[in-house]
């Protein structure tokens, strides 16, 4: 159990802060690209460490979460190979089909670090990450008003992330960290302070945005069950007061459009994107049309929420997903009902709350925070099956 733990953390580790460093390193040339984009090969390298740790641990029961996981990354593998080998799309099947078995791929690597991160144990360690990552952000802001390392890598920025991957690492540790210090006052007031700042500097809206909304849907569901909930209102109430406040000071960046969402060209590509999504399923219904969008501008021109999986997987693909969010709130209804505030539970309560409204506004159904949040929802059924045994 414990190397299950150890593997899963340091992969963890390497995967979400790890990507960071790695990425504001090669950004500032202090050393060279030699992992490319770092995600796939350090995933690559941990998938069978953590494979033969999730088999190790005798611990975990099979839920039926987890079997329909397993359904949908093999009817993903199925359709992505069965149109490989079909050429399709014509010209940019093999493009698709990278890009499909990295999503597989990414999911399953989360999936089992989820399963095996003991985020409460190893919190000192992620909190530190967290800190050195919001404090690079804020110390490296460039002449856009912004954490834009990319821009200014010169001859190396095609290999520097962009800001959705910088926000990424934030966002998998910042959530974390909330869900495990959710009972402290000043930890956790700290730690939701320095994610605000470091995501707001980050540039990446969207993230920005779905962080905000899933700590205040947190802690209204907590409302006066405890003090501190009602603690954590006034806070939120404070700081949103006080960014109202401070809103016309902000130096001009794509940040200071945050309330213009709405009218942004990012999300008048994604409504285009969507409504020619909307139209391929109109006319393939049952089967969607696997990669048809990539007349539109390429691989990335799906639209960017779950009817992505429509579009690729056809309408049991879709299906799948909505039967497994149905299935990982009910677990939610059943631990609030219960007042759980197991750290497993709080985790994984604040991962599906961001998950959902990500796949609902911004992310495909290829997202690794798909089989995070399975994950997660795997270790807080292990660990009250523990306790229910007296393990």
């Amino acid at each position: 159990m414990r190397s299950a733990e150890k593997i899963g953390v340091i992969s963890y580790l390497l995967l979400f802060p790890g990507f960071f460093f790695y990425h504001f390193m090669v950004a500032r040339n202090i050393i060279s690209p030699f992992l490319g984009g770092f995600f796939g090969v350090i995933s690559v390298l941990a998938f069978f460490p953590l494979v033969i740790s999730y088999h190790v641990n005798n611990g975990l029961k099979i839920n039926g979460a987890s079997i329909l996981f397993y359904f949908i990354s093999s009817w993903n593998l199925l359709i992505s190979t069965l149109n490989y080998f079909n050429g399709n799309p014509r010209g940019w099947h093999e493009n698709i089909f990278i890009w499909s078995v990295s999503g597989v791929l990414f999911n399953a690597v989360c999936y089992l670090i989820a399963v095996n991160l003991n985020a409460m144990k190893y919190s000192k360690y992620i909190l530190v990450s967290f800190v050195l990552m919001v404090g690079i952000v804020v110390l490296n802001i460039g002449d856009l008003g912004i954490f834009y390392v990319k821009q200014e890598a010169g001859d190396v920025a095609d290999y520097v992330a962009t800001y959705q991957g910088f926000a990424r690492s934030l966002l998998f540790t910042g959530l974390i960290l909330i869900s495990v210090y959710w009972q402290s006052v000043l930890i956790f007031y700290v730690v939701l302070l320095f994610a605000l700042i470091g995501l707001f500097f980050n540039g990446a809206r969207t993230e920005f945005v779905l962080f905000a909304i899933s700590v205040m849907v947190c802690v209204a569901i907590y409302a006066f069950k405890t003090y501190k909930a009602l603690l954590d209102i006034a806070f939120l109430g404070m700081v949103g007061v006080l960014f109202v406040y401070l809103y016309d000071y902000i130096p001009e960046s794509r940040m200071s459009q945050i309330f213009e969402l709405g009218t942004s060209t990012s999300n008048e590509e994604r409504i285009r994107l969507m409504d020619y999504g909307l139209n391929s399923i109109y006319k393939n219904l049952l089967f969607g049309d696997y990669g048809s969008y990539v007349e539109l501008g390429g691989v990335g021109s799906y639209p960017h929420n779950i009817i992505s999986s429509w579009v690729n997987l056809g309408i049991i693909g879709f299906g799948s997903y909505v039967v497994l969010f149905v299935m990982l709130w009910m677990g939610v209804i059943r631990g609030v009902r219960n007042n759980n505030a197991l750290p497993e539970f709080m985790t994984y309560l604040i991962f599906l709350i961001f998950m959902s409204m990500a796949l609902i506004s911004s992310k495909d159904y290829s997202f690794m925070g798909i089989g995070f949040v399975v994950g997660l929802h795997s270790r807080y059924r292990g660990q009250v099956n523990c306790l229910k045994s007296g393990c």
